[in-house]
């Protein structure tokens, strides 16, 4: 099956309360995003995102303050998986 796109999970360490945040984008075949936005909590099937979408799975950790810079203006794209794949397929 070909790849269809790269869907980037991205988490933050936990935080000083142990809270860990989510946001996820999407890139095309071609590496350009079409759609970002944060999620309120790991809540992405990564079966059907490689199975029936054709999208490439990668996670990255990164420290609470750069995650809380690059997600400042990303809109929310919700909590369950059908909410949060409508929003990424939208783009």
């Amino acid at each position: 099956m070909p790849i269809n796109g790269i869907l980037t999970i991205y988490n933050s360490r936990r935080d000083m309360y142990g809270n860990v945040y989510y946001a996820v984008s999407l890139a095309n075949d071609r590496f350009n995003v079409v759609a970002r936005g944060t999620i309120a909590a790991d809540n992405v099937n990564t079966r059907d995102c490689r199975e029936q979408l054709g999208w490439h799975i990668e996670r990255v950790e990164m420290p609470i303050r750069d995650y809380n810079r690059m997600v400042k203006t990303w809109p929310h794209y919700g909590c369950g998986w059908d909410e949060i794949k409508s929003n990424l397929v939208k783009g």
